[in-house]
């Protein structure tokens, strides 16, 4: 693989990683939204005349023990989601003005004895730019990589935990139907 090829490589690499990064967002609004609902659902199910006989009986015990699990579910997912959404600061190349003067300064400097090594200056400015661009977008690829996979460890332990907050959501609604049919 020539220098270029390598260079398009890396870019296109970047490139995923800065629009992963984009997507992760996304995808946290739709688990924020979920979170939301169970947990407006966890609530709208909650009762506590029935907190004098909680060790009375097993199926209330066990109505306030999902209810509860529900709620510190949705607590540690939400946690986890904040981990996920948290801004943070991606490496970046420098910005396009800086190059321009980086390649206007090295048009003047003078090589070889005060003379330029190619009939073509501005080839020789671009080999050397596309050489001094290639490791610093491969390190700030790198970085971004890095960042978004801690990003979707975080996402993906959220959504592992907001499946245990809905399967005690659901005891919690069994319960519930259980305790109303019993007339309490």
């Amino acid at each position: 693989m020539d220098e270029r090829g390598f260079y398009e490589l890396c870019l296109g690499e970047y490139r995923f990683e800065k629009t992963e990064a984009g997507a992760l967002y996304s995808r946290a609004g739709v688990l924020l939204t979920a979170l939301s609902l169970l947990g407006a659902l966890c609530y709208g199910l909650g009762r506590i005349d029935l907190l004098p006989h909680l060790f009375e009986r097993v199926d209330i015990f066990l109505y306030y023990s999902a209810t509860i699990t529900c709620l510190l579910s949705l607590a540690i997912s939400a946690y986890f989601l904040y981990g996920c959404i948290l801004p943070r600061a991606y490496p970046s190349l420098a910005s396009m003005k800086e190059w321009q003067g980086w390649r206007d300064k090295y048009r003047k400097t003078p090589t070889e004895g005060g003379k330029q090594t190619t009939d073509e200056p501005d080839l020789a400015v671009s080999r050397e730019m596309l050489s001094s661009i290639i490791p610093l977008l491969a390190e700030a690829q790198a970085g971004c990589s890095a960042l978004n996979e801690r990003r979707r460890k975080h996402f993906q332990r959220a959504v592992f935990v907001l499946g245990f907050a809905l399967i005690a959501w659901g005891i919690q609604a069994l319960f519930h139907l259980l305790l109303r049919i019993q007339g309490k």
